[in-house]
């Protein structure tokens, strides 16, 4: 949970930046798993 609240606050802070780079990870399958757990915390 504490990744996920940072992730957050890191898109709040400039989307620009880390969204597209959050975006490209969620879709590498190599990281699915991880993906999985984000999406699942997602707003």
């Amino acid at each position: 949970m504490a990744v996920a609240a940072a992730l957050k606050n890191l898109v709040r802070r400039d989307p620009e930046r880390v969204a597209p780079e959050i975006r490209k990870w969620l879709a590498d399958e190599r990281k699915l798993p991880a993906a999985l757990a984000l999406r699942a915390t997602r707003d």
